[in-house]
């Protein structure tokens, strides 16, 4: 397993971004299963879109499937918002059915929205973001997560992802992901995965009775609110590992692949432990892997 780090990268639209996710993903253990150029255009099999400006019309998408494991994951442009989109995921066990110019290949049953044409760029403000993607290229783990660039205080302004958790709790498990993703306005949805938000999903007791694809409050466990608070006694930065868990359900999925809890508060562009430390990059009460380079404001 090898973490794959693609640090920095410009985007000036949402399409931008997309298409930055989508290059990340089949460079590394991803193929593309098809793509259209949106309403207007056609459907195309086995092939992805060959530039960021393929994904700029109304209801562009994607889909994607993890090489390894089957998974699949799709982006598609909203319909009439350049920067609202929606995320779909549909687990390795079964095939997809054909869509059409403006419907993402899917699965009647277990393909599922985690996050639906909701804005997921900035629209006001600064526009200009810079985009830290992560890919397992041996599971189907990755995550992007965008920030205001020139710098705008906080931590990112969304993220996506989905990640293998283990080592699981409940070992029979047959789909042990949690797949997520994120907007907020204010530059703080790094705050996203340790709390009860609607946009972290798994699916709960899969493959057996009460089987549902549950929204929110799935989270990372953060024991005693670390995440982002107060100094450690040492004053060193401290980093926890953390598990993904379903109160609601008495339910612990397993450990995060990704995401470590950081304590205190770390801006991207600071790191930790005084700027001296850029072995994971800091997102806030997060961390999440890098290459050891700063990242740049």
């Amino acid at each position: 397993m090898t973490m794959q780090i693609s640090r920095d990268v410009a985007c000036a639209s949402g399409h931008e971004a997309a298409y930055a996710l989508y290059t990340a993903l089949v460079a590394h253990g991803w193929t593309a299963v098809a793509w259209s150029n949106g309403t207007a255009g056609t459907r195309t099999a086995g092939a992805g879109p060959a530039s960021a400006a393929n994904l700029s019309a109304a209801s562009a998408w994607f889909v994607v499937q993890h090489t390894a494991t089957g998974r699949k994951f799709s982006y598609k442009r909203d319909a009439s918002t350049a920067t609202s989109c929606q995320f779909q995921y549909t687990d390795g066990a079964v095939s997809l059915s054909a869509g059409n110019a403006s419907t993402p290949d899917n699965h009647a049953t277990y393909t599922k929205a985690f996050f639906g044409s909701g804005q997921w760029y900035p629209v006001s403000g600064t526009t200009t973001t810079k985009a830290h993607l992560v890919v397992d290229d041996a599971s189907a783990s990755f995550v992007m997560l965008l920030r205001r660039t020139p710098y705008a205080g906080g931590d990112c302004c969304a993220y996506v992802g989905m990640e293998t958790v283990t080592p699981l709790t409940w070992a029979a498990n047959p789909d042990p992901h949690v797949v997520f993703a994120q907007y907020n306005n204010s530059n703080i949805a790094g705050t996203g995965p340790h709390t009860a938000y609607a946009g972290n999903t798994a699916w709960y007791k899969r493959g057996i009775s009460g089987e549902a694809w549950q929204s929110g409050p799935w989270y990372l466990e953060n024991p005693g609110g670390v995440a982002g608070g107060a100094a450690d006694p040492s004053g060193t930065d401290t980093e926890y590992e953390a598990r993904w868990t379903y109160p609601n359900g008495g339910f612990v999925l397993g450990k995060s692949a990704l995401f470590r809890l950081l304590q205190p508060y770390r801006a991207p562009t600071t790191g930790m432990d005084g700027a001296t430390n850029f072995a994971r990059a800091a997102f806030g009460p997060v961390t999440v892997p890098n290459d050891g380079v700063a990242l740049g404001s």
